[in-house]
């Protein structure tokens, strides 16, 4: 019954006549390894669902203690099969790209595409421009043209300064600072909502995934 109850969160913890069994006397009929198994899962599902964290490797999917994971890191390292994971997704790690899934960073390029800011090609640095000319020198050392954003004069810009305006300006009807930030408020309130549900989309997959690498055990 234990072992049934493993592979499936909605049978755990075991229970007899909707009764939940003490885990003391279910620990004792188990071997050292199934031990091992049942307080792994304890673990796993008394973790919220939108904080646990799955191996992306289709090998692997085995739940990752919280413990084991660096939350200031960008990605994330499997501790049973070392997979590469982003910290933001979860899911395979980008390499040297930006994760599709980043939000947060998505909702600031579309605000700065908004302001006519521009970006690094380097380093993604994002710069607004005062005054001056189109030339730009990234904290990084890259050189770029501030109007369209390629490595500096290997455009076809003018360098007058005078290419790159607020789109939302260009007719007179731009935004205010306090229009800006309420929509940015409320695109960072809708992509959070999104994230949520995506990560809970992926919990939920990574979790039938789990059952089925459980059951092949057994």
């Amino acid at each position: 019954m234990a072992l049934v109850a493993v592979t499936d969160e909605q049978l755990f913890p075991p229970k007899c006549c909707a009764k939940e069994i003490p885990q003391e006397t279910v620990v004792s009929k188990l071997r050292r390894k199934e031990k091992a198994l049942y307080a792994y899962k304890l673990q796993e599902y008394a973790t919220p669902k939108a904080e646990r964290r799955y191996c992306p490797a289709l090998g692997c999917g085995r739940w990752i203690p919280l413990d084991k994971l660096n939350s200031s890191s960008p990605t994330q390292n499997c501790p049973y099969c070392n997979t590469a994971i982003c910290s933001c997704c979860h899911n395979a790690a980008h390499g040297s790209q930006e994760c599709p899934f980043d939000h947060g960073l998505t909702a600031f390029i579309e605000l700065a595409q908004m302001e006519g800011w521009q970006r690094c090609y380097n380093c993604g640095e994002v710069v607004e421009r005062e005054s001056g000319c189109d030339h730009i020198v990234c904290r990084c050392g890259a050189q770029f043209c501030y109007n369209c954003g390629k490595p500096w004069i290997t455009c076809c810009c003018s360098g007058s300064g005078k290419g790159r305006t607020r789109p939302f300006q260009a007719d007179g009807n731009g935004l205010t600072v306090e229009e800006i930030a309420e929509l940015s408020v409320m695109v960072t309130a809708v992509v959070h909502a999104e994230r949520e549900l995506e990560i809970e989309r992926l919990a939920n997959e990574r979790q039938k995934h789990q059952t089925g690498w459980l059951n092949g055990r057994f």
